[in-house]
C-alpha cells in the first residue's frame, strides 16, 4: 500500500498529487520554448487564414470578435489554454458552416489548438509571467 503523500489517501487515483502536477505548465523556455511561442503564433493567425492562404475575415460578427479576442490572448500566451480551447471551439463553428473543401484545412487548425492547449504557454508568455516559477527567499533564522 502507498502512503499517502500530503494527506491524500491513495484510494482516489485520480486525486494524487502525480496527477496534479500533470495540470500545470513547466514554462520551458529556450528552444522548446520558442517553439511553443511559434506554436500559440501560429495558432492565433491561423484563425484569419483559408486553405488557399488568403485572409478569410469570418462574416458574423460574434464569431470575428470572438475570433479577434482569441487570437490575440493565445499569441501573447494570456490563460493559454483556455483560450486555445476557445479556438478550437471557434474552429468547429466555422468547420460547421462551411463546404467539405476547406473541411481538412479546419480539421488540422482544430487539432493545432488542442495541442497549444494540452502543451502550455512556454516561458514566453503572460501566463509564464503571471503564473510561473518563482524564487522564494527565506530571511535567515535568528
Amino acid at each position: 500500500m502507498a502512503v499517502p503523500v500530503f494527506g491524500l489517501a491513495p484510494a482516489r487515483r485520480w486525486a494524487s498529487i502525480e496527477t496534479v502536477k500533470k495540470l500545470f505548465s513547466m514554462f520551458p523556455s529556450g528552444p522548446p520554448g520558442v517553439a511553443l511561442l511559434l506554436l500559440r503564433l501560429c495558432l492565433g493567425g491561423l484563425l484569419f487564414v483559408d486553405q488557399a492562404g488568403r485572409i478569410a475575415w469570418p462574416m458574423p460578427v460574434w464569431l470575428a470578435v470572438g475570433s479577434v479576442l482569441a487570437a490575440a490572448a493565445v499569441a501573447v500566451g494570456f490563460l493559454t489554454p483556455f483560450f486555445a480551447l476557445v479556438c478550437g471551439v471557434l474552429e468547429l463553428a466555422a468547420l460547421a458552416g462551411m463546404a467539405e473543401l476547406g473541411a481538412p484545412w479546419e480539421v488540422l487548425n482544430l487539432i493545432l489548438a488542442i495541442i497549444t492547449a494540452l502543451l502550455g504557454p512556454g516561458a514566453y508568455s503572460i501566463d509564464a509571467w503571471m503564473f510561473g516559477r518563482r524564487v522564494v527567499v527565506m530571511p535567515p533564522r535568528r
